[in-house]
């Protein structure tokens, strides 16, 4: 999609399509998930702060599944947090800070891997870690996700959390 785009702005210009990848021999299935003592289903989600990321209608909708725990890799602001805690509560809700030696382990730690970005976020090099660890994947229906994620993954209107929460259950 991105080259299809640079081609219609800029015919004149020779371009040469270069995909993102993974080191497929440090994120793959079957590592020694991290001894996390949380309650199953584990829904994980690998996002910085920014707004664009949407952990807000994540935890929204991981509200309405009955036992399950939403695991955010990433700083967050504090108004997510909060969030997370009054929605979830601290036994349901959980932000990791870990190096990115320790990622393909909490890959393997979780049941699902979820991203609500919008379509402002570029690229999501996480999705494409989650799908090497052979993780489940439910994001954002758009351009992007559908040529990232294609067939591999639940792709679902992120914005209606009723939408999402069913994707995610």
């Amino acid at each position: 999609k991105g080259l299809n785009w640079a081609n219609k702005i800029m015919p004149w210009v020779r371009k040469v399509k270069i995909s993102y990848g993974v080191d497929c021999q440090r994120f793959r299935p079957n590592l020694e998930p991290l001894k996390l003592n949380l309650t199953r289903p584990i829904i994980l989600s690998v996002a910085g702060p920014e707004k664009f990321k949407r952990i807000d209608l994540t935890i929204k909708a991981v509200s309405q599944l009955p036992k399950a725990t939403l695991v955010i890799a990433g700083d967050q602001a504090k108004n997510i947090i909060n969030l997370g805690n009054k929605l979830l509560g601290k036994e349901r809700f959980k932000i990791l800070k870990l190096t990115n030696r320790k990622m393909p382990a909490l890959y393997n730690t979780a049941d699902l891997f979820t991203l609500a970005s919008d379509s402002r976020e570029a690229f999501g090099v996480s999705y494409l870690e989650a799908m090497a660890c052979n993780l489940p994947v439910v994001a954002s229906d758009d351009n992007l996700r559908r040529e990232l994620i294609g067939n591999a993954g639940i792709l679902t209107n992120r914005v209606n959390t009723d939408h999402y929460a069913k994707a995610l259950n």
